[in-house]
């Protein structure tokens, strides 16, 4: 029995770490969301934003930051929804 005990309170502790992480890069991240399309077998990045354009500003290839920073975001968001999830049961 307390060998289960342990490990139930090793992985809260690693689901609180995970959560206070992604929380923090989420709250960095920048606003809105990333929306790929491909032309001509070239993938190009667009900045969306609620209540803006419906199909996002343009992100030029020079800024190589921002999807990146985008992209993270959406898997930030992902992962703190499971996180959530299973520390809640």
């Amino acid at each position: 029995m307390t060998g289960i005990k342990e490990m139930l309170l090793k992985e809260q502790d690693r689901l609180e770490k995970i959560l206070s992480k992604t929380r923090k890069q989420v709250k960095d991240a920048p606003p809105g969301s990333l929306r790929l399309s491909k032309s001509r077998g070239w993938i190009q990045y667009y900045h969306c934003m609620p209540g803006e354009k419906r199909n996002g500003a343009y992100i030029p290839k020079a800024d190589e930051e921002l999807p990146q920073k985008l992209a993270q975001k959406a898997y930030d968001e992902k992962v703190l929804k499971l996180a959530e999830k299973r520390l809640a049961s």
